[in-house]
């Protein structure tokens, strides 16, 4: 069960937001894609790294020395 709602989100979220919000009326960016777009995804991948892949990362790197601290 776990395994098809993993599937259905990761594959179809993506699909209804491309295909199907347009077809509505719902586009998620009016500017066109331009500079402001590319900008909100660069913040939005550096703000995901600072908050959990740094951390997670570090704490890996603490659990992996010897005593598993």
């Amino acid at each position: 069960m776990t395994l098809a709602l993993f599937g259905a989100y990761t594959a179809g979220v993506p699909v209804v937001g491309v295909l199907g919000l347009p077809r509505v009326g719902i586009d998620w960016d009016p500017t066109g894609y331009g500079a402001s777009t590319w900008l909100l995804l660069a913040g939005g991948g550096a703000w995901y790294a600072l908050l959990f892949a740094v951390p997670l990362a570090l704490a890996s790197i603490v659990a992996a020395l010897p005593g598993g601290y």
